[in-house]
């Protein structure tokens, strides 16, 4: 068996343990044919990977499909996305932007040295920091010099704001403001800036040396790295409140053993937060709900292999959905992708016409906000209410009715198969359907499957018919259904004889 399949196979198994957590699952059949450097995903659905020797891949659809896009790039060791249309890519001492959403790509004219971080506050202020990079038969004598570098007109130009001579390179570097900054330097110490770059203060003798920084909000940041301890290496994740200035520990490996270390982190929001990290050649998550005080074990079935295994890289644009560029050996390199299915629902679309439903509130959304990740994808060709209102992307019409009403049903065509995924709090299964008389489309409620007759018991009285996309009813007066069992995700077309509320069973 391949792994591709003894990965998802391994998910399926393990699936049933994910009680509260969600399910991973590899994003499609594309295999990258490189490790993964970076992944940015700047909302549930639309992100990009970086890989080296091959440049970018981008998906609009939750990773249902990929496209290559970008410029021809050798090394991308950073990509970041501060919305929809602005982003950048760095390759070596080349930084690259784009302000149509990677369309088109233009260099900027980028002065430092090798680029190994990115952070960017805004779609015009940025910095980029950078280390020497040392080739050749080992004539350069250290040391040699780091830079960090700014931009102001959304990395167009660039100016060099510290050439360290003193350190082989600055290999991270996170903003709060356009004032406060922090980059990682010479072992356990970090350069600090409350001027936006103009002068850099170096604080010394932290708890641990910096692999990554994150900012979370006002002056607190997230860093992981490793310390000394009785010769062997323990890995850290600390945090500060003061910009950088003191550090608190607040997990380390010492539990697990030597050979754990932990390289990445991705922040939802305040709050939430994870860590990916290695452990015995086997990946491992961990997971904060409190803005990094305390930290508790991730699982992550599917991507977990026996024989050993690195997430090389995360993302996580919302509290229900994450992305993690996955390695094993020489043959399995793939993006999994992680739903919180407690907060989702999940509407599988054939080629063509689909009577699709939710089950959760979409809050004020408008239709075309909802299903926005269609549109960019070019999969929605038309949408349609029980009143014949529609909405055409390509024409650029929509009379559609907002927001999204979570009782009713709607009609969606799309050019293949394809999913899309709906978040939002769960619509308790007692909520009341107001139904009028004659035909309408409805929404089903319930994350069980129920057979018809069950499901719509409160309506047998005033019914006349249900029916599904598929054209299959059921006529309760003459006790025939040839439909199946009703499910999530799907919409049902009724015709009622009177005005009645439908109300759907408990299930268990």
């Amino acid at each position: 068996m391949d792994m591709p399949k003894l990965s998802f196979l391994l998910l399926i198994l393990l699936v049933s343990n994910l009680f509260g957590q969600g399910v991973w699952e590899p994003a499609s059949d594309y295999d990258v044919e490189r490790n993964p450097t970076s992944i940015h995903f700047i909302d549930p659905y639309e992100g990009w990977v970086s890989l080296p020797y091959e440049g970018l891949v981008n998906t609009q659809d939750e990773g249902q499909s990929w496209n290559r896009s970008g410029p021809d790039l050798v090394v991308t060791p950073q990509i970041e996305f501060f919305d929809l249309d602005t982003g950048w890519v760095a390759e070596s001492s080349s930084l690259y932007y784009t302000v149509d959403g990677g369309v088109n790509w233009e260099e900027g004219d980028y002065v430092g040295r090798y680029i190994m971080d990115l952070c960017f506050i805004n779609g015009q202020t940025g910095w980029a920091c950078g280390v020497t990079m040392l080739f050749g038969n080992g004539e350069i004598e250290l040391p040699t010099p780091g830079s960090i570098s700014v931009t102001h007109d959304g990395g167009r130009t660039w100016e060099i704001q510290l050439l360290e001579q003193d350190a082989p390179g600055m290999g991270k570097i996170c903003f709060a403001d356009e004032d406060h900054g922090i980059a990682s330097y010479v072992g356990n110490s970090l350069l600090i800036t409350e001027n936006g770059g103009e002068d850099w203060e170096v604080v010394e003798d932290l708890p641990f040396s910096f692999y990554t920084l994150e900012h979370i909000r006002d002056g607190i940041f997230i860093g992981t790295g490793q310390v000394m301890v009785d010769g062997n290496w323990i890995r850290i994740i600390g945090r500060t409140t003061d910009f950088g200035i003191e550090w608190d520990t607040v997990w380390n490996s010492e539990d697990m053993g030597e050979g754990a270390r932990v390289s990445k982190i991705s922040f939802v929001n305040d709050d939430v937060g994870f860590v990916s990290g290695t452990f015995e050649e086997n990946p491992f998550m961990l997971r904060t709900e409190d803005g990094g005080l305390n930290w508790e074990d991730f699982p992550i079935p599917g991507v977990l292999e026996e024989g050993g295994g690195e997430i090389r890289c995360i993302s996580f644009p919302t509290p229900w959905r994450g992305y993690a560029g996955v390695t094993q050996g020489r043959n399995f390199r793939r993006v999994f992708v992680w739903t919180d299915t407690e907060q989702i629902v999940r509407l599988n679309m054939d080629e063509g016409w689909n009577m699709v439903s939710i089950n959760v509130d979409p809050g004020e959304r408008a239709i075309d906000e909802v299903v926005q990740s269609l549109v960019r994808s070019e999969a929605l060709t038309l949408m349609k209410d029980h009143n014949g209102n529609f909405y055409s992307p390509a024409r650029e019409f929509n009379d559609i009715p907002t927001p999204w009403a979570a009782s009713q049903g709607y009609m969606v065509r799309v050019d293949r198969e394809v999913h899309l995924t709906v978040a939002g709090n769960r619509i308790e299964l007692d909520t009341p359907i107001e139904l009028n008389e004659g035909w309408q489309m409805v929404a089903y409620y319930p994350r069980e499957g129920l057979e018809v007759p069950e499901a719509l018991e409160s309506i047998q009285d005033d019914i006349i018919t249900a029916k599904d996309d598929n054209g299959r009813f059921y006529l309760p007066e003459f006790n025939f259904n040839n439909m199946p069992a009703m499910v999530e995700g799907r919409g049902y077309l009724l015709k009622m004889e009177n005005e009645a509320e439908l109300v759907y069973p408990w299930g268990e």
